[in-house]
């Protein structure tokens, strides 16, 4: 790994000089591995989530006001958009619900001194730290970026190609696959 040398900034932070890099970054960043790569995506993903649902609750309260309602297209893409973030909205309110329940339970180990309910309470917390693990998969595979071109729609043309009878059987086979 090469480092290119550092330009001193002529801006200041606190009384610190400011350096800007070109090229790669120091070698220590990358000493975190993986798992430093893992927790900034996931403090990223949750940045998103907390921009998604202040959206979601920006269109709900937008919706509801009287001019919108009176503008169809306005309220018709607003919607569209409140739609397409409910599910999003819902399963990370899930999470949250979920990262409460792990705080409160691990608190209570803590604190509790009564062995079955510790017990009970260990129990609960597996059950919840799956449960958050799930919930943190499809949080993922809901944000990823929709195609553009999933509201359109399509024509597909099948028709029976050089094999004679068996290539036109196979094109009604495949006809019927898409039609149902």
């Amino acid at each position: 790994m090469t480092r290119q040398r550092r330009s001193r900034d002529s801006s200041t932070h606190r009384g610190f000089p400011r350096y800007s890099w070109s090229g790669t970054m120091p070698g220590w960043i990358g000493s975190f591995g993986r798992a430093g790569q893992e927790m900034g995506a996931k403090i990223r993903m949750f940045e998103k989530l907390e921009a998604l649902k202040a959206r979601y609750e920006e269109l709900s309260q937008q919706l509801a006001d009287p001019a919108v309602i009176a503008d169809q297209e306005m309220w018709r893409r607003g919607m569209r958009e409140h739609a397409e973030l409910e599910e999003v909205v819902q399963k990370y309110e899930e999470y949250e619900a979920v990262r409460r329940e792990i705080e409160e339970l691990e608190a209570l180990l803590r604190e509790e001194t009564d062995e079955e309910l510790c017990t009970m309470a260990a129990e609960e917390l597996s059950a919840a730290r799956s449960a958050q693990g799930e919930l943190v998969e499809a949080l993922k595979l809901l944000l990823i970026p929709k195609d553009p071109n999933d509201e359109k729609g399509v024509i597909v043309e099948i028709r029976g190609g050089v094999g004679g009878e068996e290539s036109a059987l196979f094109a009604h086979s495949l006809f019927r696959m898409y039609s149902m």
